[in-house]
């Protein structure tokens, strides 16, 4: 078979299973303008159309309105560091030794988010549902894992290109003190793919791919007690993943006419995953026109399970000619993928806000700081990076009383956050993926600086009814 089949061969496969990454928008840039202004502190916050997501349980806390719907715009443009004049193949992931520039150009965010919240029943301890969901401009769902073994910011190269669904309810059980319940929609994969390629001209070679899609609800909860001038609230998100599962069936048509190969195996990927987290916050009213949050995010990563694609138990089958004669008396050992093994760590992001109104405008900033995933640099096998990152935001909000003549009180929020991601050296240790021999033989060898920044804005219109 010749060597351009056997590449469209394996670029069908991947094509075929490509996943996607965690985590959601909502956590990396935020839904709406005044949660993104402040910082992302607002689980102890007031009401919003977004609160569905944020805190379900803070969605009692409406009373004087029956509904509020929420239109926002949301952008980020990352941008890292270069990464030139390294091992990019070697003979653990190919057939020969190869340098090279790595691909640090990732697609830009761009997708419009849409919120309701709609008050149930005020009778019944002020049961109100809200709604949140973001969709991406860019395309519908776009799926990329990066490379195994070529140096791969994880968090960033297609997280925030999913659409997403977040519903919750929320009530007000006893004085001050109020609940929600909240669900994530997500789903997996189930596909199969059967494949014959041919080498002869006069005989087509032929497809057939079946998939579903098996949608399942992630829960988290959310609590708040409100005292006027403060608040305490917290958000629990069970950790979730979206999977893909996949048969391929596969025959190539490599010695002409006598004999063909079949090549079989099972893969799984993680298409989304979001790790389990506690979102702990208080809201203090220093005045009726300055508002401080302080926030503190705990998330669970020693249990991430990587974009990485996972062969289980490729086999080939016997070669045989039209006839039926079996051929190919030199068997072919095909190994299951090999993905690096990182050392994780759970991880504490702080988060802080305020806020002042004057008659004009509302005025907001705020800082968050997420460290690493990764206990270590990846100086051995693997390179998947997450540096640390300091986040800073600012952003207005302005109330009308009247829109377009009618009275209807609407808001305009936007904000602007810069993301500054930590410079980190690496310097690959010698000799291959396997500990063989003593040169800078491991992808990614002999080093290379990481880091970069991302710039994200948005702008947030919301209505009361």
């Amino acid at each position: 078979m010749s060597k351009k089949k056997i590449l469209f061969f394996f670029s069908l496969i991947f094509l075929i299973v490509q996943p996607n990454t965690h985590a959601s928008i909502g956590d990396t840039y935020g839904f709406s303008s005044l949660n993104s202004a402040l910082g992302l502190s607002t689980v102890a916050g007031d009401p919003s159309s977004f609160s569905a997501y944020k805190n379900p349980a803070t969605l009692s806390l409406m009373k004087d309105k029956k509904l509020l719907l929420g239109f926002g715009l949301v952008a980020a443009k990352p941008s890292f560091k270069e990464i030139n004049n390294v091992v990019i193949e070697n003979e653990f992931t190919s057939d020969k030794l190869r340098t090279g520039s790595v691909n640090t150009s990732y697609r830009a965010t761009f997708g419009q988010t849409l919120s309701a919240l709609l008050q149930l029943s005020p009778s019944f301890y002020n049961l109100n549902i809200g709604i949140v969901a973001y969709l991406p401009f860019n395309s519908f769902a776009y799926m990329d894992t990066g490379e195994t073994y070529i140096p791969e910011y994880i968090l960033y190269r297609s997280s925030t290109q999913k659409p997403e669904v977040h519903i919750g309810i929320g009530f007000n059980p006893f004085e001050n003190i109020y609940l929600g319940l909240g669900l994530q929609v997500a789903f997996s994969v189930t596909s199969e793919a059967h494949v014959f390629l041919q080498t002869d001209e006069s005989k087509p070679s032929t497809m057939r791919f079946i998939a579903s899609q098996k949608l399942q609800a992630n829960p988290y909860f959310g609590f708040l007690y409100n005292n006027n001038s403060w608040s305490i609230g917290g958000t629990v998100r069970l950790a979730s993943r979206s999977l893909n599962d996949m048969t391929l069936y596969s025959g190539a048509r490599a010695f002409g006419d006598f004999a063909a190969l079949d090549f079989n195996f099972n893969a799984q990927s993680t298409l989304y995953y979001d790790p389990f987290s506690i979102e702990m916050g208080t809201a203090y009213s220093w005045t009726t026109h300055s508002k401080s949050y302080l926030q503190l995010d705990f998330q669970q990563w020693n249990n991430y399970q990587p974009p990485s694609l996972n062969i289980k138990n490729p086999e080939t089958g016997q070669c045989e000619d039209e006839s039926g004669t079996t051929g190919c008396s030199q068997g072919v050992n095909i190994t299951a993928s090999i993905n690096p093994d990182y050392d994780l760590k759970n991880i504490f992001i702080p988060r802080i806000g305020h806020e002042i109104k004057y008659p004009w405008a509302t005025l907001r900033v705020g800082y968050s700081y997420k460290p690493s995933i990764f206990k270590s640099l990846p100086t051995e096998s693997g390179n998947f990076l997450d540096p640390a990152k300091h986040s800073v935001s600012f952003g207005t909000g302005h109330t009308f009383k009247t829109l377009f003549g009618v009275q209807v009180p609407w808001q305009l929020n936007w904000h602007l956050s810069y993301h500054l991601l930590s410079s980190e050296n690496i310097t690959k240790s010698q000799g291959d993926e396997n500990g063989s021999g003593s040169e800078d033989l491991k992808i990614g060898a002999p080093g290379y600086d990481t880091g970069g920044y991302v710039y994200s804005g948005g702008v947030t219109l919301s209505m009361a009814f």
